[in-house]
């Protein structure tokens, strides 16, 4: 992953870059400009994860319910707790450090046990959300984690989605004539006019390949916070020009790692399987038209020789249009 993200390629995002503008394009490949950190954004390469790459998730998430400190003082009694090594009762523990933390002069003995046993009992959970943190990724809500664990469900309990993600593990199968891949990175060439080529890259959340059967099928998975919604959805991200361009990645891969097989002969599916993260875990499987795919292709035509354009010319503050012209642009 860190590898993927780290190439600097072209990919469907960056292609939506450019077409918000070419500058913002150039701000973005150079970093000035970060990504929003949304919490939906994470709760979806969450269910990923978990969907995709099982094992990784429950080696990188845990989950607990616990309750923050409100104010410094709790805060640091906290951190001592976990970062003090000594060998000895916790009750003794929380004594000490509450004397460490808090004033204790005009207290006594037994009423700064008291108050440090009730203290390490109300926040002993956060206590064990800084231990646990050492060791994973991110601690969970469990409120969060028994969602996620509710959309593999609802996936593994659909009889379709079942099949298409859950059927096989990904891996290679019977004598390598079936191949299942996961979270699969494809670097590619995307050809343009006089034989020039521009780098690109993919990473396909499951392809399934069986040479045997002579077919592919591209599976895509997709959280929505409500499905009933998700026909916009498809329209607003573009999801048909993401498709096309994962398809442009396999074909060149047929090329290049199956020259003896011819890609047009394989009967080829897309599915995108969206699932529902608002109230109840709910899923719903789309068959993507081969029309529909043909107008990303074409989008992507346009895009990316736009885009060499720029890059050949160095120009990023404006539209090609713009330079080319007298500075108005046509509005589209």
């Amino acid at each position: 992953m860190e590898d993927y993200y780290s190439t600097e390629r072209i990919s469907n995002s960056s292609l939506g870059w450019f077409k918000r503008s070419p500058k913002y394009y150039k701000l973005k490949l150079e970093r000035e400009i970060e990504d929003e950190k949304k919490s939906y954004l994470e709760l979806g390469k969450q269910i990923h994860m978990a969907v995709l790459e099982p094992n990784r998730f429950e080696k990188e998430f845990t989950h607990l319910e616990y309750e923050t400190p409100t104010n410094p003082k709790q805060k640091e009694f906290c951190e001592r707790f976990v970062e003090s090594k000594r060998r000895e009762k916790v009750n003794d523990k929380a004594y000490r450090i509450y004397k460490q933390v808090y004033s204790t002069t005009h207290k006594s003995d037994k009423q700064v046990s008291i108050e440090s046993q009730a203290l390490y009992k109300r926040l002993r959970n956060y206590i064990k959300f800084l231990k646990q943190s050492e060791h994973y990724r991110a601690v969970l809500p469990t409120s969060t984690w028994e969602k996620i664990q509710n959309i593999v469900k609802s996936l593994k309990d659909h009889k379709l989605a079942n099949t298409l993600l859950f059927q096989d593990d990904y891996g290679v199968f019977d004598g390598g004539n079936r191949l299942v891949n996961n979270e699969l990175p494809i670097y590619w060439e995307f050809p343009i006019d006089g034989g020039i080529t521009v780098p690109c890259k993919s990473l396909l959340d499951r392809l399934i390949i069986d040479h045997n059967e002579k077919s592919i099928q591209l599976i895509d998975l997709k959280t929505a916070y409500n499905l009933s919604n998700f026909t916009k959805e498809f329209t607003d991200f573009n999801y048909e020009r993401q498709l096309a361009f994962y398809w442009m990645a396999v074909a060149w891969m047929f090329k290049n790692d199956f020259p003896e097989a011819d890609f047009w002969e394989y009967q080829k599916q897309t599915f995108i399987i969206a699932v529902q993260t608002a109230q109840i875990a709910e899923c719903k499987i789309f068959t993507i038209r081969d029309e529909l795919l043909t107008e990303g292709l074409e989008e992507i035509d346009r895009l990316i020789n736009e885009l060499f354009w720029h890059m050949d010319n160095d120009a990023w503050d404006y539209s090609k249009e713009y330079y080319m012209g007298d500075g108005a642009e046509e509005l589209k």
